[in-house]
């Protein structure tokens, strides 16, 4: 697992593992940010872990390009 260490507003770690983006919160990883860490409700990203708007993009457009599913 690689750590990317994107600058910003906060200093929150974006982790790339078993080929998606995702980060840490309370013990899970997430790899979809308007997703809550159970998967079954939307959350606002910002408001939920923190992150900001170019983390999510980030994430989001990496891991729609890389989805293997």
């Amino acid at each position: 697992m690689s750590k990317l260490k994107k600058q910003g507003f906060n200093d929150i770690e974006i982790y790339h593992s078993n080929g998606l983006l995702g980060f840490e919160h309370e013990g899970f990883f997430i790899i979809e940010p308007r997703m809550s860490t159970c998967g079954r409700f939307e959350v606002d990203p910002y408001e939920e872990y923190g992150l900001n708007d170019k983390q999510v993009a980030m994430i989001e457009n990496f891991n729609k390009i890389h989805d293997l599913s």
